[in-house]
């Protein structure tokens, strides 16, 4: 195994490794690396040019069909246009040194052998003329099957220290624009090839996938190690490779599709703007200001504007109700805003389910006082009050100043992670992540979902130090703090 950077160096010298023979060896490694890319890019040419050559239109399209999961017929196209582009980087390889022919998945003959792939194919095919290196570039590649890989330690524009998500191996990979994003906890799906002292990535999916998605590929040992009993092999992976390219693909789909934003009832945000012509403002607000659990009556009365003759004439008051669904520390739950003006009802929602309750309930505690004109659908977020929904007020940074607002969201934040530690988790089975961290892997899936809670907590919009300190609260509390190092 390669010597640590703070590791005794191995030449005997007595000095660490980073001040003796580090440098020398970055330098070896760089060159050899530089040497076997240039060789393997230029062989996948001619290894592709082969292929369409042997394969032919329809082999080649039958092969892009099995890569994306043999999507129907009526889809094919579509998946085909979708996904091509996007998953070229890790089709290309897969074809070469993956795909083999199977007869009973075509109906035309072909001119590989039945279960040779198309690398195997051109390292016997006399033609190919190939050098001892590009040879052993073939039978290293083909020996290697797909897998997740865990960054463990990144050195941007130099490499990656990546593990094995399924066999637990770590390797030192040589690569340089992978390197300059990547973030110990990341994971790639790729495949690594190892040549003498070099590794490289010999494939690799198009995006980095966030340490959340770990526990699901921990959750799916089991199937690859059926008995239970001996380590995960390289031959697993390959008899898994359908399986695991279809993990990758719904992963990719959920990273890179637009979140459908919901509403704190699950509902999706669709908002609704309602209106209603209304024969008395004092009438509407006596019978609907029940409606609120915010704010008392004298609360609501205190911003109100009355006529002449003393009589409520516009007021505003917040549809509420008691406690939240998905964020238990939350006391209350917004759920619009009612704004009565004169003869006007005007009720603001923010989905449809919500928008067939108020209606119902307008209906009920109004009756005949009230008289439904239309709703409006509207497409922008120009309103939306609940908690976590709104976009960003000008006035927040301001707010946040107040030592009494900075408290309570100090406890919305503390309370959330102290409960987080014993609420069910779907990604840890439905375990608890107290429960979970009883077992290796319960321990080591809870570990990648803190490690990405707090990246998310970092990017906090209000008070970020705040929100990583809760993470790490829940960290402590669960006892992995000393396993991550703070």
């Amino acid at each position: 195994m390669k010597p640590g950077r703070n590791d005794p160096c191995p030449c005997g010298s007595r000095k660490k490794y980073k001040v003796c023979c580090l440098a020398k060896a970055e330098v070896s490694t760089d060159f050899l690396y530089d040497k076997l890319s240039d060789a393997y890019n230029r062989l996948s040419e001619r290894m592709l040019q082969f292929a369409h050559k042997v394969l032919g239109e329809y082999g080649f399209s039958e092969a892009m069909a099995e890569f994306l999961l043999w999507p129907e017929d009526d889809q094919y196209d579509a998946e085909l246009d979708r996904r091509a582009d996007s998953h070229s980087a890790i089709f290309f390889p897969w074809l070469l040194f993956n795909w083999v022919w199977d007869p009973d998945d075509f109906d035309e003959r072909s001119a590989i052998p039945i279960d040779t792939t198309i690398a195997e194919a051109f390292l016997k095919d006399p033609k190919a003329r190939l050098d001892p290196l590009e040879k052993r570039i073939i039978e290293a590649t083909i020996a290697k099957p797909f897998s997740f890989y865990e960054v463990i330690e990144c050195r941007p524009n130099q490499g990656l220290r990546l593990k094995d998500v399924f066999l637990g191996e770590e390797v030192d990979v040589s690569e340089r624009s992978g390197s300059q994003h990547a973030r110990a906890g990341d994971i790639f799906y790729a495949r690594v090839a190892r040549i003498d002292a070099v590794a490289m990535l010999a494939g690799c999916g198009s995006i980095l996938i966030p340490p959340d998605y770990k526990p699901h590929l921990i959750r799916f040992r089991p199937v690859l190690h059926e008995n239970g009993k001996t380590p995960i092999t390289l031959r697993d992976l390959d008899d898994y490779d359908f399986e695991l390219r279809e993990i990758y693909f719904g992963i990719y789909d959920r990273l890179t599709t637009p979140p459908q934003i919901r509403n704190t009832d699950g509902d999706p945000l669709v908002l609704h703007r309602l209106h209603y012509e209304i024969d008395s403002a004092e009438v509407a607000f006596d019978r609907l200001k029940a409606l609120c659990v915010t704010e008392s009556e004298k609360e609501m009365l205190a911003d109100a504007q009355r006529d002449d003759a003393g009589r409520i004439h516009k007021i505003d008051l917040t549809w509420s109700r008691k406690g939240n669904r998905q964020i238990k520390s939350f006391e209350n739950t917004i759920l619009g805003q009612l704004h009565i003006d004169g003869r006007s009802l005007k009720i603001e929602v923010n989905s449809a389910k919500r928008a067939e309750r108020i209606r119902g309930e307008v209906k009920k505690r109004l009756g005949e006082h009230a008289v439904y004109k239309t709703t409006e659908i509207l497409t922008d977020n120009a309103f939306s009050h609940e908690e976590g929904e709104h976009a960003p007020d000008p006035r927040q940074e301001e707010l946040l100043k107040h030592p009494e607002v900075r408290a309570h969201l100090v406890k919305v934040l503390s309370d959330h992670w102290s409960g987080w530690v014993d609420t069910k988790i779907p990604a840890l089975g439905g375990k608890t992540p107290r429960q979970a961290i009883k077992t290796p892997a319960g321990r080591e899936s809870v570990e990648a979902l803190l490690l990405g809670a707090e990246r998310d907590a970092a990017r906090f919009p209000q008070l970020p130090e705040v929100a990583v300190e809760a993470v790490r609260n829940a960290r402590r509390a669960l006892g992995l703090d000393k396993d991550h190092g703070h």
